[in-house]
């Protein structure tokens, strides 16, 4: 039953619909399945899509220097936890609300625009910039409300972030194979 897609379950469960009445248990034992099938997407990333372009050097270590899983897709887990699955008596559901989620599914660019900078450095009351103690080549920040500072603008231009496509939502062969299976074991139990 490898060659089972989405249109045949689509098809079994359109058959249901038209012998039986709704059936909350067998909607949720499918959103279930579903849910399995996306988990495992980031636990083995992106297997069952091809797997996932790795991260690059730099993002790994930005992820380390803050800190952060390195796994895909998890940096801190938000995109994880937010997969939920549902149903109701004529529906199964998985979803997620996270409004980045789709940009990491189908991938994309992230436009950052064009826009000016200003950075305060603080100084002493005759206008000397002050330096950080310890390193004499670093300036100490101030706050907007400082008495005593120095302000610093500057442009930064336009730019782009592209981000891969890492498909997660995805229902592969196995779990499409388990779905059909708890269809035709609730049609036959309903037939006999």
């Amino acid at each position: 039953m490898a060659n089972n897609n989405i249109v045949q379950i689509n098809l079994l469960i359109d058959n249901l619909k038209a012998k039986f009445i709704p059936n909350k248990k067998l909607m949720t034992s499918i959103s279930e399945e579903m849910h399995a099938s996306v988990m495992n997407e980031f636990h083995t990333h992106g297997s069952g899509s091809g797997g996932w372009q790795p991260l690059k050097t730099s993002t790994l270590k930005q992820k380390r220097k803050r800190g952060l899983a390195e796994a895909i897709l998890q940096a801190q887990g938000n995109l994880l936890r937010s997969v939920q699955s549902s149903s109701t008596e004529n529906k199964a559901v998985v979803s997620t609300n996270l409004g980045y989620a789709s940009i990491h599914h189908f991938g994309g660019v992230i436009s950052i625009a064009a826009r000016t900078r200003t950075l305060f450095h603080r100084t002493d009351r005759k206008g000397n910039l002050l330096k950080q103690k310890g390193n004499e080549n670093l300036l100490v920040f101030a706050k907007k409300s400082h008495k005593n500072k120095s302000a610093y603008t500057f442009g930064q231009k336009n730019y782009g972030i592209t981000i891969p496509a890492r498909p997660f939502m995805v229902l592969t062969d196995t779990y499409r194979g388990n779905i059909i299976n708890i269809i035709q074991k609730h049609i036959t139990s309903s037939i006999s």
